[in-house]
């Protein structure tokens, strides 16, 4: 019998620009690999994974989306739901609104559309159980460097930036500084040890050492207001966040019971042994 506290999340409401003009007139979603459509891989890994019910979210091309979730429940007999959006919601507004479709479900599994995985899903769901977190994110190893961009209008990017990776108890064991290009700073970090850690950047205005002092810039992995740490075992790619001014107080963790430090992150100084990375503009 389908496990009903578990629901998958296909993100499949966006215009995917970036697949333009072919995605004039197909979905993503419905994009082929190896002939199967993509919408498809997704279901199945997330019924594989133990999802009693798919929910789809649908807003470009949505009557395709709707149909190819009605011919997945027929050839299949998957119990996919559609939820429609009448404008586009965004990640947060869309799982928000297509959650109402499964009210019984005590854990959402979120697959974006474009994502082919050879990942069990299942290993991912009992480390989350295991660990009791409020969120789980699988990442998936990768190379090559990371992006922060700037939210700075009148200069374009914030100036000199620090980019430190903090332990648990959010002391910095790893730097990187520099300055960026038109807003963006590309970052990266060589021969981390496994574990988890947190990623934060910010300017150090006043030079007092610390980083995310009230009126400077400062930002967070995924974002302030949820950052997350980032579990380490292999290369980790796709870590891009975004730095603006006037956010350090707005910073929490997404781990519950954790608190982030009032005064800001304590940069490293450049004497002092630490992981050292690379911020290139």
């Amino acid at each position: 019998m389908a496990d009903q506290s578990t629901a998958g999340f296909i993100l499949a409401a966006g215009e995917s620009r970036r697949l333009r003009p072919a995605s004039l007139v197909r979905p993503k979603a419905l994009m082929p690999f190896c002939g199967v459509p993509m919408i498809e891989l997704a279901a199945a890994q997330l019924i594989d994974a133990g999802a009693g019910t798919v929910v789809v979210n649908a807003w470009h091309l949505a009557d395709q989306v709707s149909d190819a979730a009605s011919e997945l429940r027929e050839s299949r007999g998957w119990n996919v739901l559609v939820s429609q959006e009448a404008e586009l919601l965004g990640t947060g507004g869309g799982l928000r609104e297509g959650a109402k479709l499964v009210p019984e479900a005590r854990r959402l599994l979120v697959h974006n559309a474009d994502v082919v995985l050879d990942f069990s899903l299942r290993e991912l769901l009992d480390e989350h159980e295991k660990a009791g977190a409020a969120a789980t994110i699988l990442l998936v190893p990768g190379r090559g460097p990371c992006t922060i961009v700037a939210d700075a209008p009148a200069t374009g990017d914030t100036g000199y930036l620090y980019v430190l990776v903090l332990d648990g108890t959010f002391t910095a064991v790893g730097q990187a500084e520099g300055r960026g290009t038109s807003g963006n700073y590309d970052f990266l970090f060589n021969g981390a040890t496994a574990g988890s850690y947190y990623l934060v950047a910010g300017t150090d205005q006043n030079d007092d050492g610390f980083i995310c002092d009230d009126g400077e810039a400062c930002g967070a992995w995924p974002t302030v207001g949820t950052a997350t740490p980032v579990v380490v075992g292999a290369n980790v790619s796709g870590l891009d966040f975004t730095v603006a001014f006037g956010t350090g107080a707005g910073i929490q963790s997404a781990v519950p019971g954790t608190a982030w430090p009032a005064q800001g992150f304590r940069r490293l100084d450049r004497a002092q042994p630490h992981l050292r990375g690379s911020l290139e503009p």
